[in-house]
C-alpha cells in the first residue's frame, strides 16, 4: 500500500481550509442581518422609553408598541397617555421616536357621556359575529363606553 504524496496532502489540506473558510463566510452574512435588525430594534425601544420619560404632554405616557419601520428608516412607537386630574383623558397615537413627528393621535374623555367620542375599556365590544373584542385596562371602568 502506497501513501499519498506531499502534494495530494497539501492540495487536500488547502481544500479543507478553503471550504472551512468559506462555510463561515456564508454564516456570517446570514447571520448579519438578523444581528442588525436585532440591534435596530434593541435601539427603538431604548430611543421609545427615552421618550416616554420625557413626555410631551401632561399624564402618564405607555410606550405599548415600538417597531423600525424600513420606509422611513426610523422607528415607530404606538403611545398611550392618561391625562387629566382623574386621567379622563385618554390618548392614543403613533409617534416617530426619532424625530418627534406625531404620526396620529387621537383622544377621548371617559367621564364625559356627551363625548362625540367615548372611551369605554374594551370589554364590552363586540364584533359583527358576537365575540368580544378590544382590551381591558386594569382600574379603568366602562361608563361612558359605546353600547354594543
Amino acid at each position: 500500500m502506497e501513501l499519498p504524496s506531499k502534494r495530494t496532502i497539501l492540495l487536500v489540506g488547502i481544500g479543507v481550509v478553503i471550504g472551512a473558510g468559506l462555510v463561515q463566510t456564508i454564516h456570517s452574512l446570514r447571520r448579519h442581518p438578523k444581528t442588525v435588525m436585532f440591534e435596530t430594534r434593541l435601539c427603538c425601544k431604548s430611543l421609545a422609553a427615552a421618550y416616554a420619560r420625557n413626555p410631551r404632554d401632561s399624564g402618564e405616557m405607555v410606550v405599548e408598541h415600538v417597531e423600525f419601520s424600513p420606509a422611513r428608516n426610523s422607528c415607530l412607537a404606538s403611545t398611550f397617555t392618561l391625562a387629566g386630574r382623574h386621567h379622563e383623558v385618554e390618548k392614543f397615537g403613533v409617534v416617530d421616536v426619532v424625530s418627534g413627528e406625531r404620526i396620529f393621535e387621537a383622544s377621548c374623555n371617559s367621564v364625559d357621556p356627551k363625548a362625540k367620542v367615548p372611551c369605554g375599556n374594551g370589554m364590552d365590544t363586540t364584533s359583527g359575529n358576537g365575540v368580544s373584542a378590544g382590551r381591558s385596562y386594569p382600574g379603568r371602568s366602562s361608563e361612558g363606553s359605546v353600547p354594543t
